[in-house]
């Protein structure tokens, strides 16, 4: 009980979640990269090779995955 409490008090100071999103953004191209490298080899997406422009699609499923996660990690509650 003690450490889920000490976890509860990390996570409403908001140091943890600032944290990882100063990561996020320190690795920004890096993590898109990755993304997009996992997208790719999906197989359940993997059909989206056949779509005209994926590439771009996935670039901006990759930014949107990355800007979704910092501003849930930036939301207050």
């Amino acid at each position: 009980m003690a450490v889920l409490d000490e976890v509860a008090d990390v996570l409403r100071t908001g140091h943890y979640t600032r944290n990882i999103a100063s990561a996020l953004q320190e690795n920004r191209d890096e993590i898109k990269e990755m993304v997009r490298e996992k997208i790719k080899q999906d197989q359940k997406a993997g059909r989206s090779n056949l779509l005209p422009f994926n590439d771009r699609i996935i670039e901006e499923a990759s930014e949107t995955t990355l800007r979704v996660f910092l501003e849930i990690l930036a939301y207050p509650r």
